[in-house]
């Protein structure tokens, strides 16, 4: 988990390096915490309001309303009325929203996340050439006087630092996703979304409310036979061997669900 932390600020852009150090601080906490000690969480949510604030949006205006739209998109009463059952019973609706709307894009984003963390032969002649391609270029055009982005812009072309940048990146999604398959145990995007909703319910309500899991499920996903017995059975066969690295982002998002409840 340390390590997928660090290659988050290495993917990250130079803006976003401080909101991923705070997070790394977050994940870290233990998950005792009172209400009142959730300071380094909502240092993270004034420094992810502020860097929009400085681009002329208001995230918390913009995430209200993004929020009716995800349940909106419930189409079912029924998904629906469990997913107003969970927000009352103690999930906060900015996380809670977020996650469905992860679980219900994970089959578009599915096919990228198979690749990166696909078979581990594959996953590491792919960085091993990335890495070549990027060690070539810098030898090729490092000792010329570098020419300002701007000017291979305008011809409709990338300069050579960008593109090395750029690869890197890719290098170390590749690498990032590795580390998620392989410390979450996860088999697709779709299970580790999944088990992130059942997580986060079970901590922010202290039950496991198979039912309206099952529902909230079932919809997304589009499977109409998908009730609370498969529920059940599926988290038997998937929880106990969960790290406790995942314990503690899922008390991370339980703690930033605090922080959001306290400051709207």
């Amino acid at each position: 988990m340390v390590r997928a932390c660090n290659l988050l600020t290495q993917v990250a852009s130079p803006k976003c390096f401080s909101v991923l150090s705070l997070f790394y601080r977050v994940a870290a906490l233990q998950m005792t915490k009172t209400s009142e000690e959730f300071g380094p969480e909502r240092e993270l949510w004034q420094t992810y309001l502020s860097i929009h604030l400085e681009k002329g949006l208001d995230l918390q205006v913009a995430w209200a309303r993004w929020i009716v739209e995800q349940r909106e998109l419930l189409p079912s009463p029924g998904a629906r009325s469990d997913y107003i059952e969970l927000v009352e019973s103690g999930c906060d609706e900015t996380i809670l929203a977020t996650i469905v709307y992860a679980l219900r894009s994970s089959g578009t984003m599915g096919q990228f996340w198979n690749h990166l963390a696909g078979p581990p032969e594959q996953r590491i002649k792919f960085r091993e050439k990335l890495e070549a391609a990027c060690d070539a270029i810098e030898l090729f055009v490092g000792s010329a006087e570098p020419l300002p982005e701007e000017g291979f812009t305008e011809i409709g072309r990338i300069a050579p630092t960008r593109l090395v940048a750029e690869l890197r990146i890719l290098s170390r999604v590749s690498e990032l996703a590795e580390l998620l398959a392989s410390d979450l145990r996860v088999r697709s995007l779709e299970d580790l979304f999944r088990l992130l909703l059942v997580s986060y319910v079970k901590r922010s309500t202290g039950r496991w409310r198979d039912r309206n899991c099952s529902a909230l499920i079932g919809e997304v996903i589009r499977s109409q036979d998908y009730d609370e017995v498969a529920q059940r059975m599926w988290r038997h066969r998937n929880f106990d061997r969960l790290p406790e690295g995942f314990k503690k982002f899922t008390a991370f998002l339980f703690a930033m669900g605090r922080v959001v409840d306290l400051q709207t």
